[in-house]
């Protein structure tokens, strides 16, 4: 029961919530652009947490009197500007999942029009392959044509050389 008793006497003597660190940085990184950037590149979680204080009380979301940096943990005066912080994360997701949706239709819109694109080149390449085919084998009946001319004029010449061998005439 002390611990209740001890919850309310804190709450009532200053800021009611309470995050440490990290809980802090991760719950609101996003209301900074490029805080992750800074978090990969070695950042700590106090610095982080500091950059997204100064970040809210210049945009003027907050009051310097309604949140503090403590030496472990962050500090809002009432739930209430912890609340203008998450309808402000929930804005910046909105945004984000916009960006996102557009670069995906984007892609996709792409995608289609490539797709036209490769339909008709493949449609031009299948005509054009069917087109040599074609010329191929007019080709090939025209060579077997010749073949069976000449073939059938050597069948003459030697019918020809054997009535001249048989019956020559003088």
């Amino acid at each position: 029961m002390t611990g209740l008793f001890e919850a309310i006497r804190i709450r009532r003597s200053g800021f009611s919530y309470r995050a440490t660190f990290r809980v802090f940085v991760n719950s609101y990184q996003i209301l900074v652009d490029g805080l992750s950037l800074k978090r990969q590149k070695g950042q700590t979680d106090r610095a982080c947490c500091i950059d997204i204080v100064q970040h809210i009380v210049s945009e003027g979301l907050l009051d310097t009197q309604l949140c503090h940096v403590g030496t472990t943990k962050v500090f809002l005066k009432t739930n209430a500007n912890r609340l203008v912080l998450d309808r402000q994360k929930a804005a910046r997701v909105t945004v984000y999942a916009i960006r996102i949706q557009v670069f995906i239709r984007k892609f996709l819109a792409k995608v289609r029009a490539n797709r036209d694109v490769y339909e008709r080149r493949k449609e031009k390449a299948r005509l054009e392959a069917l087109e040599r085919a074609r010329i191929e084998e007019v080709e090939r009946l025209a060579r077997l044509k010749r073949e069976e001319d000449e073939r059938v004029a050597d069948e003459r010449g030697r019918k020809k050389r054997k009535e001249d061998h048989l019956f020559p005439t003088q």
